[in-house]
């Protein structure tokens, strides 16, 4: 016996589509955006504190706190003006396509992309939403960011999908869209 379609989406998914219908981030995937940098920055002290340790010994407790200070400041100077801007930032909403040879999972890190019923391609570099197997050539509701260089999946379900009418855009989306556009 065929599953009904209502179990395609997942229930996380849901919640997201539910959240960003409304032109808003969910709490995780606002938190995902805004911390995204701490690793990259992290990555870049290991080899200042494999330098700098030795030397770290010898200092005194006065110059370890301040340097401990400078270095938290630097890390939340850049994600406050994240945060900011991903608080502001216009989420898009577009029914796009799955192309004739959709990703697998196997293929995580490749960038999904997606087409427009005129055949443009959008490519996604960054997913915020959960992994979801596409079928060729099938139609999706898709909410994402534009980035400066990339542009990142929120949530996507099936546009043929029976709940698919609670998750199209509300009106206080397209206020929001207008807002900050």
């Amino acid at each position: 016996m065929d599953k009904p379609k209502r179990e395609v989406v997942s229930k996380e998914m849901r919640s997201r589509l539910l959240t960003n219908r409304h032109g808003k981030l969910t709490t995780d995937q606002w938190k995902d955006m805004v911390t995204e940098p701490i690793i990259k920055l992290l990555l870049l002290m290991v080899p200042a504190v494999l330098f700098f340790g030795p030397l770290a010994i010898s200092m005194t407790v006065r110059v370890l706190w301040v340097v401990g200070v400078v270095i938290v400041i630097l890390m939340i100077i850049p994600l406050i003006f994240r945060a900011r801007r991903y608080a502001r930032a216009p989420i898009h909403f577009a029914t796009l396509y799955a192309g004739g040879n959709p990703l697998t999972p196997w293929l995580f890190w490749q960038a999904d992309v997606l087409y427009t019923e005129a055949g443009e391609s959008i490519r996604f570099g960054k997913r915020l939403a959960p992994f979801t197997v596409l079928r060729p050539n099938e139609a999706y509701s898709v909410y994402y960011l534009k980035e400066a260089k990339v542009n990142v999946l929120l949530s996507l379900a099936p546009a043929a999908h029976q709940d698919s009418d609670l998750w199209q855009p509300s009106e206080s989306f397209h206020a929001r869209q207008a807002q900050r556009s």
